[in-house]
């Protein structure tokens, strides 16, 4: 069904009700993937940038809240952009990084 719906539309879908509660559950399956993911990279010593403990949370966390504001930013710059073009697209993006908006997601 998605693949048949135009972009704007697709893009649409994602702000509505259901929309809303799709785009969190795959946001939290993605942050516990990538959670998990660091969490087993570290312990394989694998990530060399990662200080402290084989494992700690205080490192892997603090990736989290970049990753939050990319996964919940993205499908507002995509309507944006798919509605009215690259260029407006770019300014409601650099709007929001401007006023660090991701970051109260």
């Amino acid at each position: 069904l998605v693949k048949s719906l135009p972009l704007e539309r697709v893009l649409s879908l994602l702000h509505s009700a259901f929309g809303f509660y799709l785009v969190d559950t795959i946001s939290m399956q993605l942050l516990f993937l990538v959670a998990t993911l660091f969490a087993l990279l570290n312990a394989a010593n694998l990530l060399s940038y990662f200080l402290g403990p084989s494992v700690s949370l205080l490192t892997i966390v603090g990736w989290m809240p970049l990753i939050v504001a990319m996964v919940r930013t993205t499908p507002d710059v995509l309507m944006v952009q798919a509605q009215r073009g690259w260029a407006k697209g770019a300014y409601y993006l650099w709007g929001k990084l401007l006023k660090l908006s991701p970051l109260y997601y």
